[in-house]
């Protein structure tokens, strides 16, 4: 199954992955960073830009990889803030991360598929999935989920695609036996409009950029 592949691609790279938001590495991993993950590194300010006021809301965020949003969001006063990710290597990480800060009783981790799954009794006032939908081939699937329990706002990232390294990325990953896909600004609106979404801000990034590498998308619900 592709999940399978993403699955098992993340348990390899987790720590490398993790790396990325110190800029830690070798000379070409930090030049890599600078000039082709710009939109990563922006992703996460606009995301919290977009969530608003955040004190006493609970939010969720799917595919949070080494908990650096789920950190970012605590820290920023969420009640509640459950970061969701199906590789263990991950989660272990994310754990780690945010006893360092202290945390952690503000956060709870959970290694599960959030669309086979994970099962909640509550409705999440803010949901996000950064870095996510790259690998899902059926995006309208996993926003339905995402709809379904959420009470205010949903915050996605894309990755665009035509973007000048989606070719290079997509042989990367090929050849690490991952998928990835990638998105135009009309196939994102047509899949929010399919879904029902009534408002959606589509931001570009980089900001300001004449060829985006990457959206981020709000939704209210």
């Amino acid at each position: 199954m592709e999940q399978n592949k993403v699955k098992n691609y993340f348990e390899d790279i987790a720590r490398e992955f993790d790396n990325i938001y110190d800029n830690e590495g070798t000379p070409i991993t930090k030049i890599t960073n600078r000039f082709f993950r710009k939109s990563l590194y922006e992703r996460m300010p606009i995301t919290l830009e977009e969530c608003g006021d955040i004190k006493n809301k609970t939010i969720i965020d799917i595919g949070c990889g080494s908990g650096r949003l789920c950190y970012l969001l605590a820290k920023d006063g969420a009640t509640k803030v459950v970061g969701v990710d199906y590789s263990q290597q991950m989660i272990e990480i994310a754990k780690d991360f945010v006893i360092k800060k202290g945390l952690q009783d503000k956060i709870e981790f959970k290694c599960v598929d959030f669309l086979s799954k994970f099962e909640t009794k509550i409705k999440f006032d803010v949901s996000i999935a950064l870095g996510v939908f790259d690998y899902l081939k059926n995006p309208k699937e996993f926003l339905l989920k995402m709809k379904s329990i959420t009470n205010r706002k949903i915050i996605v990232s894309y990755p665009a695609k035509y973007a000048f390294q989606a070719p290079i990325r997509k042989i990367w990953l090929y050849s690490r036996k991952c998928p990835v896909f990638f998105y135009t600004e009309s196939q994102i609106q047509k899949i929010y409009e399919e879904i029902g979404f009534k408002e959606i801000k589509i931001i570009k990034t980089p900001l300001n950029s004449l060829i985006p590498t990457g959206y981020v998308v709000a939704a209210k619900i």
